[in-house]
């Protein structure tokens, strides 16, 4: 007959009178087939439940996460990162994919051959220009102001300037020299972009030579020499004229070649100096 522990089910040799596992009174009275309860304890019972539970969670995430991961899209960005996007290529062999690396389709932009774009550099370029070519021709019709000034303080003191006038002279004169070569040293923090380096050329003369003569003319006044001034506004100006004529050229050319508008004339001073009371 076989003999099994009444607690926890082992099999135990007959003449045992203890079990050799939970060490339990061995009842010779039992039988050889026991109660499924019996034969695994009821102690095991809370054990075995635990397991099976954490085993069903278990599977429960692994095929949760399996289908949250088939419907995600590709390339998620991490929680709490922004998302960059991505860069612009160039157009060319390395652009010519249908789609770019983030799955849209690329942006062509349609040729301008006939018309090129504007180029910021130039337009930017161009507006600097435009104001130092401004100032310079404040700068000269200053000078003919200061000049019709002179003469007529002349003209009123027989010929001699009163001494307060000469303090003023002396002090425009000072502050003209001064925002000349301002002007004139700006100009050369001024770099032109490609294209626009032989209107740079030539305006550089026609500024140089425009600005020399303003304040070689203007020392003349501050010595109360009305003539000498004209008569170096008179040897100088044809060569500024030709020059501004040149610069404008270079410039329309320029303009024309990168499609950008050519919004200042380079035009000579000769028509500003027309003035039949000046010597």
């Amino acid at each position: 007959m076989e003999l099994r522990c009444s607690a926890c089910g082992r099999e135990l040799p007959p003449e045992s009178r203890f079990c050799l596992l939970c060490g339990n009174p061995v009842d010779a009275a039992t039988s050889k087939t026991q109660p499924l309860h019996r034969f695994l304890g009821y102690r095991w019972l809370p054990a075995a439940f635990g397991v099976v539970c954490v085993l069903a969670a278990i599977m429960v995430v692994l095929v949760g996460g399996r289908q949250q991961a088939a419907h995600m899209p590709a390339g998620p960005s991490p929680v709490g990162m922004p998302q960059v996007e991505p860069p612009v290529m160039p157009e060319g062999d390395d652009a010519s994919s249908s789609q770019t690396s983030s799955g849209t389709p690329p942006i062509h932009t349609p040729s301008t051959q006939s018309t090129p774009a504007p180029l910021p550099a130039a337009t930017d370029y161009i507006a600097k220009v435009q104001k130092i070519e401004e100032y310079r021709r404040t700068l000269y019709a200053e000078l003919l102001q200061v000049e019709d000034r002179v003469r007529a303080a002349q003209s009123s003191s027989g010929g001699i300037m009163p001494d307060a006038f000469k303090k003023q002279l002396s002090a425009a004169y000072n502050s003209f020299t001064r925002r000349s070569r301002q002007l004139g040293d700006y100009y050369k923090t001024v770099k032109p972009p490609i294209g626009y380096e032989e209107f740079s050329a030539a305006y550089d003369k026609a500024l140089a030579r425009s600005l020399w003569s303003l304040q070689r003319a203007y020392q003349e006044l501050d010595r109360g020499n009305v003539a000498a001034a004209g008569a170096v506004r008179s040897a100088y100006q044809p060569e500024v004229d030709d020059e501004l004529k040149a610069s404008d050229k270079a410039l329309d050319g320029a303009c024309r070649i990168a499609g950008v508008q050519k919004s200042i004339n380079m035009l000579p001073d000769a028509a500003a100096d027309a003035n039949p009371g000046r010597e």
